[in-house]
């Protein structure tokens, strides 16, 4: 809030803080990362601590502010408070509001600043910590969570330094943390630093040093008894458990080194086997020309709509092709085809004239039996259905039909087969060869290793995916007749796309266009074929004619095709199936010497 929110009185600055002591602030609602943190504890002969502490934040969404939480043993009291703070590029500035609210030994500052997305923001606190020292016979001895584990987010990098007023002899440090950090102890300049990279945020680091106690000789926090040998043995017992678990760490490394590399070395081989595989694949089958070098074929095909959409998808046939079944029985009167209106809306209903039907096909028994009322069913109440067993059936359905090609001899099993069988090969062993080089990638810890496994992954997949494009296109699954017969349906469905280019009535009467629709149907190129007849033929003589469906076809344009409905009821209905001991430098120690300080941290708001 800025400078204004001290204009607004300290009223308002009490309200806010006692709004944080009883809420708690929810950093997941914020997007930021906390890039870096740098503290200084600068010891002082009256055994306190002066700490400079500095936090960086890389803001991805707006926020009103941060906050910092320090916990303290009884006795103590922070003290002396100040904060600065700079925003982006600005100048470092302490202009700015906050509270400090403290109970049982814990001190929260909340600072009102408003910062906005995608940008930098770095607060200073400067404060001190009184009795942060107890002097013994011995030894005078520190023992702080210099970084608190109460973050609310995990810190980048992170960087701590005990700083004493010069030279001390026999000064020894321990830190206990992330087994990946590492301590400096500095005797001859008076410093103590702790590093650490990628610290998670309920971590912390903490140190535990002893010196002279001449070194704070105006501490008034003492006791009367010898305590270096009972906090050396703490500390030996600290970093024997800490190299431990060190060892352990190490023996897992190795171990998913070798691993990664095994997993690696498979998925090149594995990658190999699959190009090997591709390559080696033979030619099989008969290929149908493309449609663009097709000339215009102006005889229905000698095979049905449904069919003819199978032949030029080598797929199963969709609800296009299914349409296109009823609308050719429709022509052929085993099916009749009504409108009628429902609350403004036009439906269809379709009517069984030839009951042979249904004992020849189980879906549109079903479709009748079930979903209608044994002698119709409407796209109404198709809609309406949501059972299983539409979607079982349909996918019978398609299974038959395509099957009902191959029984022709247009499509073959065996090429069927052998090409199933190329890309279940050639795809798996591909698709293993991946996997085992991503698992690689995780169990590799050293850059070398991964920068090598990310040179071989793209150029791997890459080749697997050309190799298996190649591959899959030596076979076809078509016949020599079969091939032939998918030449005319392509010439044929390239026909009725370039529509528009030619007189429809040279192509023939409405009787014959009566036979054309359900293949456009099926091709989905009803829409463009429609446009042209009403254009080309007069708009009356498709309205009364009589013989067939093109009355209500002609509605088209204002929503009320039977295509439409039909297909969208019948698709939303299918759709429901389907460290050191010493106290030198070295590794960071596991586990807690119990020094205060623990549950600090902070986040924004």
């Amino acid at each position: 809030m800025k400078r204004k929110l001290l204009k607004a009185g300290n009223f308002l600055i009490l309200i806010l803080g006692l709004l944080f002591l009883s809420t708690t602030v929810k950093a997941d609602d914020i997007d930021y990362d906390i890039t870096n943190l740098n503290v200084i504890a600068r010891v002082q002969t009256n055994g306190s601590l002066k700490i400079k502490q500095q936090v960086t934040y890389d803001f991805d969404d707006d926020a009103h502010g941060v906050y910092y939480q320090q916990n303290l043993a009884k006795g103590q009291e922070l003290t002396n408070l100040k904060i600065k703070i700079k925003a982006d590029d600005a100048k470092e500035t302490a202009n700015h509001s906050y509270t400090l609210a403290s109970a049982n030994n814990t001190y929260k500052i909340k600072l009102f600043h408003q910062i906005a997305a995608d940008s930098k923001f770095r607060v200073t606190y400067y404060y001190t910590i009184t009795n942060a020292i107890t002097n013994y016979r011995d030894i005078a001895r520190l023992n702080f969570m210099i970084v608190g584990d109460g973050w609310d987010e995990d810190l980048d990098n992170v960087r701590a330094q005990v700083l004493f007023p010069g030279k001390i002899n026999k000064l020894q440090a321990w830190a206990h943390g992330p087994l990946g950090g590492y301590t400096k102890v500095q005797p001859d300049q008076g410093k103590i630093t702790m590093t650490a990279k990628n610290l998670d945020k309920d971590r912390g680091i903490e140190v535990d040093t002893i010196f002279p106690p001449a070194v704070t000789k105006a501490n008034h926090k003492r006791v009367d008894k010898n305590k270096r040998q009972a906090v050396l043995k703490q500390e030996r017992n600290l970093a024997r458990q800490a190299n431990q678990e060190l060892k352990k760490v190490r023996q897992r490394l190795r171990l998913w080194y070798i691993v990664g590399w095994l997993l690696v070395i498979g998925g090149i081989g594995l990658s190999g086997l699959a190009i090997y595989r591709g390559l080696r694949a033979q030619r099989f089958g008969t290929f149908p020309q493309k449609i663009n070098d097709l000339v215009h074929n102006y005889e229905i095909p000698t095979v049905n709509p449904v069919a003819a959409q199978v032949l030029d998808t080598a797929k199963e046939p969709d609800s296009k092709a299914f349409t296109a079944y009823l609308l050719d029985l429709v022509r052929q009167k085993r099916l009749e085809l009504t409108s009628y209106q429902r609350k403004r809306k036009t439906y269809y209903r379709i009517s069984l004239v030839d009951e042979e039907l249904l004992k020849q096909d189980k879906l549109l028994k079903l479709l009748f039996n079930k979903v209608g009322d044994k002698k119709s069913f409407t796209t109404y109440g198709l809609r309406k259905y949501k059972k299983d067993d539409l979607g079982r059936s349909f996918s019978r359905w398609q299974t038959r039909q395509r099957n009902l090609v191959k029984g022709k001899g247009l499509l073959s099993t065996r090429y069927e087969n052998k090409l199933d069988n190329l890309k279940t090969t050639v795809g798996s062993l591909s698709i293993l060869s991946m996997v085992c080089l991503v698992l690689g990638l995780i169990f590799f810890h050293f850059q070398l290793q991964k920068m090598i496994t990310l040179i071989c992954l793209p150029i791997l997949l890459i080749a697997d995916i050309t190799v298996y494009l190649i591959a899959i296109k030596r076979i076809a699954i078509y016949t020599k007749k079969g091939a032939e017969v998918t030449n005319q349906v392509r010439g044929f469905k390239k026909m009725l796309q370039d529509i528009g280019q030619f007189k429809m009535k040279d192509v023939g009467d409405l009787i014959l266009w009566e036979q054309i629709m359900p293949y456009a149907v099926s091709f989905g190129l009803s829409k463009r074929v429609l446009k042209q007849l009403k254009i080309e033929f007069d708009l009356d003589r498709l309205d009364n004619n009589d013989s067939l469906y093109f009355g209500y076809y002609s509605s088209y344009y204002t929503g009320l095709s039977f295509e439409a409905a039909f297909q969208s009821s019948f698709e939303k209905s299918v759709s429901h199936y389907s460290s050191s001991s010493s106290g030198s430098s070295g590794g960071f120690s596991g586990g807690s010497s119990g020094g205060f300080g623990g549950g600090s941290g902070g986040g924004a708001f």
